[in-house]
């Protein structure tokens, strides 16, 4: 007789250690409104991608930021690509700021912090929305097949403000 209760074991032992450590690291060392953010144990936002690479102004493309061209907000370091998107950022840092604290607008659907693809995003009503896009499949392409009668944004809304009342 064959079983596949071993293998299906197996692959949600696997499915939880990749959610809980993609929780990253105690973010007991970040100023409160940045607790809940993606970040890694540097405080390093969007994996050190150009937050304003991702909208028009910025080419619409996500670029990687440089070690040399930083700022720090809300406790957390941000990198950039160029001068000129660095002082777009601190001119008015809320708008570039991704959805969420970074993690999958996907997943926050249901309340869940998981990891993202910085190559995989949209905007979407002026702001920067993240999605993983690997193994377990293309969650920005699942967003975009939901449409706008599914109310993502919404419930992704709510989640996450539960989850920061949290502190």
């Amino acid at each position: 007789m064959h079983s596949t209760a071993p293998l299906t074991r197996v692959a949600a032992a696997g499915l939880a250690l990749a959610l809980t450590s993609c929780v990253g690291p105690s973010a007991g060392t970040l100023p409160p409104e940045a607790a809940h953010f993606n970040v890694g144990r540097e405080h390093l936002a969007l994996e050190g991608w150009d937050p304003v690479s991702y909208f028009p102004e910025g080419g619409g493309e996500p670029v990687e930021g440089s070690e040399s061209i930083e700022t720090t907000y809300r406790g957390l370091i941000w990198r950039f690509a160029s001068e000129d998107h660095r002082e777009q950022f601190v001119a008015d840092p809320e708008r570039f700021e991704p959805a969420y604290g970074g993690w999958c607008a996907w997943a926050m659907v249901d309340g869940e912090k998981v990891e993202v693809d910085p190559q995989s995003f949209l905007i979407e009503d002026g702001e920067l929305l993240l999605f993983y896009d690997g193994f377990w499949g293309d969650t920005r392409q699942m967003w975009l097949d939901a449409g706008p009668d599914a109310h993502l944004r919404d419930r992704a809304n709510r989640e996450w403000a539960s989850i920061r009342a949290i502190d």
